[in-house]
């Protein structure tokens, strides 16, 4: 499954175009992030065993996030997405998404925190901040959603610099 997401993230990323000339200096959440499970919770599942996310720079100030890891029971998931950080939808291939999300849109609130939408066939399953702290090592990301079965969800994951 992780060879199929890389490969749809690599045909999206042939459609647009070469990589932006975009660094972790203008961009502090372009990277390499690891759970830190020991700082974070979610209400509504055992947290994530492991989990590492990528952030790399995309055509027009857009990126290419994939998200790798192991689940509380042992599943292994994938999904990932190339976006512009423009508030419109775009497609999130993969397994393991939160809420059961296909699609994020990304808006970017200051140099350090962006806004996301997951959206799962059209309607909103989760509201997220993805917060890069100020000497760039830590990111937190707190999320609100509503789970499958309806019922709300709510999390916040710590994450450190790889």
């Amino acid at each position: 499954m992780r060879t199929e997401i890389a490969a749809l993230l690599l045909a999206s990323l042939a459609s647009t175009g070469a990589l932006a000339q975009t660094s972790p200096d203008s961009n502090p959440l372009l990277g390499t992030w690891t759970l830190n499970v020991a700082k974070s919770s979610i209400d509504y599942a055992p947290l994530p065993r492991d989990e590492s996310r990528t952030y790399r720079a995309a055509p027009n100030d857009g990126m290419i996030f994939s998200v790798e890891g192991t689940d509380g029971a042992g599943a292994s998931y994938a999904y990932g997405s190339t976006a512009a950080v423009d508030g419109r939808e775009y497609p999130m291939p993969g397994t393991g998404t939160r809420n059961g999300g296909d699609a994020v849109s990304w808006t970017l609130v200051d140099p350090r925190t962006v806004h996301a939408v997951v959206m799962r066939m059209g309607d909103v399953v989760n509201r997220v901040v993805l917060a890069v702290s100020n000497d760039g090592m830590v990111l937190t990301i707190t999320e609100n959603g509503t789970g499958p079965d309806g019922s709300p969800t709510h999390g916040v994951r710590v994450y450190d610099r790889r």
